[in-house]
């Protein structure tokens, strides 16, 4: 993220949905490893949902896992919704004080 942005990224939990996707590009992985990181710096997080057994070890071979955090890696279920209502149920457990 450009440095002029990263003061712009508050404190908030984003959850990218990723069901359906197989395969993530480099430039994809390292794009969202440095808004992770930023999300992170202003207190925020970045929570990924619905992520498929081959992306999650893209994100494990890519070092994009460890910068996320596992816990934050929602994978996909058979049940449609399912990973994304687990990642909201994390995303408010964490806010609450």
């Amino acid at each position: 993220m450009p440095r002029a942005l990263a003061g712009l990224v508050a404190a908030v939990t984003e959850l990218l949905l990723l069901r359906g996707r197989q395969d993530l590009g480099v430039t994809f992985i390292r794009v969202m490893t440095r808004y992770a990181r930023a999300l992170r710096a202003n207190g925020g997080q970045l929570m990924l949902v619905g992520a498929s057994e081959h992306v999650v070890r893209q994100l494990r071979r890519t070092g994009a896992l460890a910068v996320i955090g596992a816990s934050n890696v929602f994978a996909a279920t058979a049940r449609y919704g399912e990973a994304f209502l687990l990642a909201h149920e994390a995303a408010e457990s964490r806010q609450r004080p």
